[in-house]
């Protein structure tokens, strides 16, 4: 199920959305994961030093990895203010066949600088100009900051989230990083045993043709030159590693796509 980010400046509300949606979503009887950085104390000491902040970082992430699921909806609520940790967020999501939502508290700095000055848990304030000036502002254009849904003091636009994390189509994986499935173990190798047998009757067919390949329906197929067997296994040896990746399609239409693939590097014409 989905993921939700929120993001935002130190004491922007961040936390107050998050549990506003949390009470919003199970209301509508979904099963709602709340992942938080208000679990971690002392975060002047983290946010003052790299090591202990990349460190939260990571902790939040592989919560939020084990939360990812077909069943619930995970929300994160933290500051989320590094463009590159949001696109991890999202390859994550991605990776998990889900769609993701980001939630930006739209608070000015100085409405957050007086709740910091009014608050029990302050953060110091050379750590929350720190922390203002090393945000990095979402950008809806961004894959990995999309859909982007800002939440001005007051607003409650909890349908719109809903409406995005639940009706919109998750986007889809990248091919290079899907296992192959299951039933096309035997793929290649039947594959390799039908393009060999292809070779063999271009082979056969030039020993009683000559250059001219036939084929069905009285149609001659003219090949550059004769061409030994060595050429033609180099030339299937080269389809297969084109082709290896197509694990997904079945050896009868591989072989297919090998009789296409000789036709555009062996033959001239096509003549009558």
């Amino acid at each position: 199920m989905p993921l939700l980010t929120i993001t935002g400046f130190p004491k922007s509300g961040k936390t107050t959305i998050a549990r506003q949606l949390e009470e919003y979503l199970k209301s509508k009887g979904k099963t709602v994961n709340l992942i938080s950085d208000e679990d971690f104390d002392d975060k002047n000491t983290i946010y003052s030093v790299i090591a202990k902040e990349k460190s939260m970082r990571e902790d939040l992430k592989s919560r939020v990895e084990r939360c990812l699921s077909k069943d619930s909806i995970t929300i994160l609520d933290a500051a989320n203010y590094i463009k590159g940790y949001r696109y991890e967020l999202y390859c994550m999501s991605k990776s998990n066949f889900t769609t993701q939502c980001l939630v930006h508290s739209l608070i000015s700095i100085d409405t957050c600088r007086k709740r910091n000055e009014q608050s029990s848990n302050k953060y110091t304030p050379e750590i929350f100009e720190q922390l203002i000036n090393s945000y990095e502002y979402p950008n809806s254009t961004n894959r990995w900051d999309c859909p982007l849904i800002s939440v001005a003091e007051g607003e409650t636009p909890w349908e719109e989230v809903e409406n995005a994390l639940l009706k919109l189509p998750p986007p889809p994986p990248n091919m290079s990083t899907q296992s192959q499935p299951l039933s096309s173990t035997n793929f290649i190798h039947q594959l390799d045993r039908e393009t060999k047998n292809i070779v063999k009757q271009i082979l056969d067919n030039q020993k009683s043709h000559g250059g001219t390949l036939k084929i069905a329906d009285g149609v001659n197929l003219n090949l550059v030159k004769p061409f030994s067997p060595m050429e033609l296994r180099k030339h299937q040896r080269e389809f297969m590693r084109s082709r290896y990746m197509m694990m997904n399609i079945n050896s009868h239409k591989g072989s297919n796509y090998f009789r296409s693939y000789s036709l555009r590097h062996l033959i001239v014409y096509v003549g009558d």
